[in-house]
């Protein structure tokens, strides 16, 4: 009984580890694209290298979207 008691107890930490891990792959990527004057452009295309993730600056030249990593 203590045994099966003790194995739950490692189990459930260790899923709970791993959930907390899972949800820590997401990052959202906030930026502000510019000319040489330092106006914001808008309609600029945003694109994460080596995905087909993007998006586009919005009137300002402000993006922001999200990227999850795989490792």
């Amino acid at each position: 009984m203590r045994k099966t008691l003790r194995l739950m107890l490692l189990t459930l930490v260790q899923v709970a580890f791993f959930i907390c891990t899972a949800e820590a792959q997401d990052r959202q990527i906030t930026g502000k694209v510019t000319d040489e004057n330092g106006s914001g452009l808008p309609g600029a295309n945003i694109l994460i290298k080596g995905t087909t993730r993007g998006t586009n600056t919005d009137a300002e030249g402000a993006f922001s979207l999200y990227k999850t990593f795989n490792h």
